[in-house]
């Protein structure tokens, strides 16, 4: 699932940067059609960008359970960890 989404987030910014293409903008047809694109997958990337965040702050946190602030990061992982199924689905 992960590499997909990687795929996708990838499709995305190459997307982002067609669209900034001068001769692109001048196609209508072309550019209409990567615009349409961008909109279809754009809340699917975002939430995996979301997603990633998370599971960063997640490590994050795990990684500050070994230190002194122990017990602010046991509160912080709870949070983020109750986020990961919201946004897997």
């Amino acid at each position: 699932m992960n590499e997909k989404l990687e795929q996708l987030e990838k499709r995305y910014e190459q997307l982002q940067t067609k669209v900034s293409d001068p001769n692109i903008v001048s196609d209508l047809t072309v550019y209409r059609d990567t615009m349409k694109t961008l909109a279809e997958i754009e809340e699917v990337v975002g939430k995996y960008r979301e997603l990633k965040q998370v599971r960063k702050g997640i490590a994050d946190s795990r990684e500050m359970l070994k230190g002194e602030l122990r017990e602010l990061a046991e509160i912080e992982l709870a949070d983020l960890e109750a986020k990961i199924p919201v946004l897997e689905n």
